[in-house]
């Protein structure tokens, strides 16, 4: 058989292979929707910086705290 006469085959029964796909995954989709969840997971996270005894430095902590935070969040 040469590669038109393939095409021609798919071709003539691409509807059945598109709705046995889309059945496939509708159903797949509404099985996997309706199991309940097999675990959850929750997490904190606590970023201290060292305590400094400069004058200002507190607000400066607070930053750098406040930018760490973004760095090891997954946004």
């Amino acid at each position: 058989m040469e590669l038109r006469q393939y095409a021609a085959i798919a071709w003539k029964w691409l509807w059945l292979i598109v709705l046995g796909t889309a059945l496939a995954g509708g159903t797949a989709w509404i099985v996997s929707f309706n199991l309940p969840p097999v675990y959850e997971a929750a997490t904190t996270l606590l970023i201290q910086q060292a305590d400094s005894s400069a004058t200002g430095a507190i607000y400066a902590d607070v930053l750098l705290s406040q930018r760490l935070a973004d760095t090891y969040s997954l946004r």
